[in-house]
């Protein structure tokens, strides 16, 4: 069985990587609490005020989040090797 969580947040090139860092924490955060209440999607929602140059009110962030599971069809095969 694999498992996949997607997130997607509206950023663009001009983003900070500070900022990137920490979407990826909160929506991480976010999603597990809501995979926890029984969701496979939801929204993300965050606002961040951490360098001097972000606004006084912070930088307002959107996204989704997406949880995906693939069962393996042929259960307890081990995998193949490759170049066989």
């Amino acid at each position: 069985m694999k498992v996949t969580v997607e997130m997607d947040w509206n950023t663009d090139e001009t983003t900070p990587r500070e900022h990137e860092e920490a979407l990826q924490e909160s929506g991480v955060e976010r999603a597990l609490k809501m995979i926890n209440e029984g969701y496979t999607q939801g929204e993300l929602i965050d606002n961040i005020h951490m360098l001097d140059t972000d606004p006084e009110d912070g930088v307002e962030y959107r996204g989704w989040w997406t949880l995906s599971v693939e069962r393996d069809p042929k259960p307890n095969t081990p995998p193949r090797s490759a170049g066989k």
